[in-house]
């Protein structure tokens, strides 16, 4: 079966514009936008790392 004849699609997706998206709701909650963004992607639960 041909896929464009087919009634299942994929749902496509625009990283960049999701990543801005991000960004833009991230400033907003604050009234002044901060100097710096520091993102810590660790996911250790260690209440010493990261500190």
């Amino acid at each position: 079966m041909n896929r464009a004849d087919s009634r299942y699609h994929r749902i496509e997706h625009d990283a960049e514009a999701i990543e801005t998206l991000l960004v833009e709701l991230f400033l907003e909650s604050y009234r002044k936008a901060p100097r710096q963004i520091i993102l810590d992607l660790d996911v250790t639960d260690d209440l010493v790392h990261g500190n």
